[in-house]
């Protein structure tokens, strides 16, 4: 049995008539699966705990590749998302499921994660902090490439200077339909993480770097984020949104989650 582990829940679906599978994100245990046994039965109703956005501290038995639920704490930290913010919400989680290796710690993204999504709650800007998330998440995964520097020359990236960028790295110059010519001032912000300069840039470039990895998963959040934004140009900024609740399912799939 694991100590309790301050965890966030990526997702849930039913299991059999009385449980629930959990993809969860640890700070020590990292992304895995488990089996809460009883979960939506009787006293031991967890459904209300096993929810995204909940802060909560989990213990667990098992070593195999499906843990069991042994214990589940609220840690105080809970999180209501809506409209376009929980489209945001539901991108990170949706990222974490398709990239992330399980049983693999990631402390700097777990403390991110946690900031990002009270961010969200607390209705600031969230492009920021999404492409702060992208790039440690990248990071973490060995997937960034230095944002100073030419990757095959290794020539330093100048601010009035203008790049190709494809997931293989900076070149010198917009080479092939392929490639995003990207400002350097906008490679340098990243290396910054000055995420207030070039955004649209950034957002491409942190795109084309995560699209690598994702192959052709089609993440939902992305659709569910730009039909609130369709409909918020249809009705005007002043008229809310339907209200949303989480109930989308992601691929998690033993084959795609590999």
């Amino acid at each position: 049995m694991t100590d309790l582990d301050p965890s966030w829940v990526l997702h849930t679906r039913n299991y059999r008539e009385t449980s629930l599978l959990v993809d969860v994100f640890g700070l020590h245990g990292g992304r895995y699966r488990l089996i809460a046994k009883g979960a939506r039965r009787g006293k031991r109703n967890q459904r209300a705990l096993l929810q995204p956005f909940r802060g909560l501290l989990m213990t667990t038995r098992g070593r195999g590749e499906l843990r069991t639920l042994a214990a589940v704490e609220d840690s105080g930290a809970s999180h209501e998302l809506q409209q376009e913010r929980l489209a945001c919400g539901l991108y990170l989680n949706e990222l974490l499921l398709a990239l992330l290796p399980r049983f693999e710690p990631a402390p700097d993204v777990f403390a991110l994660y946690g900031h990002v999504v009270a961010g969200l709650a607390a209705q600031t800007p969230p492009a920021p902090s999404l492409r702060a998330f992208e790039l440690t998440l990248l990071e973490t995964l060995g997937l960034a490439p230095d944002f100073t520097v030419v990757t095959r020359t290794g020539e330093a990236i100048h601010e009035d200077g203008c790049y190709a960028f494809d997931a293989g790295g900076i070149g010198v110059a917009p080479q092939g339909v392929n490639c995003l010519s990207v400002p350097g001032s906008a490679l340098l912000a990243l290396a910054e993480r000055d995420f207030d300069t070039e955004p649209r840039a950034q957002r491409q470039v942190l795109a084309a770097l995560l699209q690598g990895p994702l192959g052709s998963r089609e993440l939902r959040s992305r659709q569910l984020l730009a039909q609130f934004r369709e409909l918020a140009s249809r009705t005007g900024p002043r008229m809310a949104a339907p209200e949303q609740t989480y109930n989308h399912e992601p691929d998690t799939s033993e084959e795609r989650d590999q």
